[in-house]
């Protein structure tokens, strides 16, 4: 097993959900939010984008954007303002971030689902955008990488419920779990 997933998933394993902390306080710099998106589906073959852009392989439900929707409004309620939101091209994700409401969303390729081909080197990538993400302690408002059940997997060894988060932060090279946010 690698050093850094066993790491995580050890922390992990000890980190308890954030719960008597308001979100604006865990989510600040330099912890990252490593979000899975809100409940979605496989979409239909030749289905429309329900957003200009994005790619329609998989979409929220409407449950999951009512969802997404109560959870951007939590946030702002928990003193998260703004956010420097990052997202898969998937449209279940991209619709996500922008259902938070926290400002504009920007692709990070390192976000996109990955081929058993590309793997290694997906999992490098995503690492190191949080890695960057967490460097940017300077930053006034927290990241929020938004991405897939098996990214945040193949990373971590967690699987994520839909809609939820994972606060990480870097020590040195190292991601640290910090606690968890969840949607509900």
């Amino acid at each position: 097993m690698r050093p850094c997933l066993l790491l995580v998933l050890l922390i992990g394993l000890a980190a308890p959900a954030v719960a008597a902390q308001p979100a604006g306080e865990a989510l600040k710099p330099p912890v990252v939010g490593l979000m899975r998106h809100g409940g979605g589906i496989v979409a239909t073959p030749g289905q429309p984008a329900p957003i200009p852009g994005c790619d329609p392989g998989a979409v929220l439900t409407d449950a999951g954007r009512e969802e997404m929707r109560r959870f951007g409004e939590r946030l702002r309620a928990e003193g998260v303002r703004a956010a420097r939101l990052f997202s898969s091209r998937q449209c279940s994700a991209w619709e996500t971030a922008l259902l938070l409401g926290l400002g504009p969303v920007r692709h990070h390729a390192a976000l996109d689902p990955f081929s058993p081909a590309d793997r290694d080197a997906r999992r490098h990538a995503l690492r190191r955008a949080l890695l960057d993400a967490s460097a940017e302690a300077d930053a006034e408002a927290p990241a929020i990488l938004i991405t897939h059940r098996a990214n945040i997997a193949d990373l971590t060894g967690i699987e994520l419920v839909q809609g939820n988060m994972l606060l990480l932060r870097a020590e040195g090279d190292r991601l640290m779990m910090s606690g968890r946010i969840t949607s509900d």
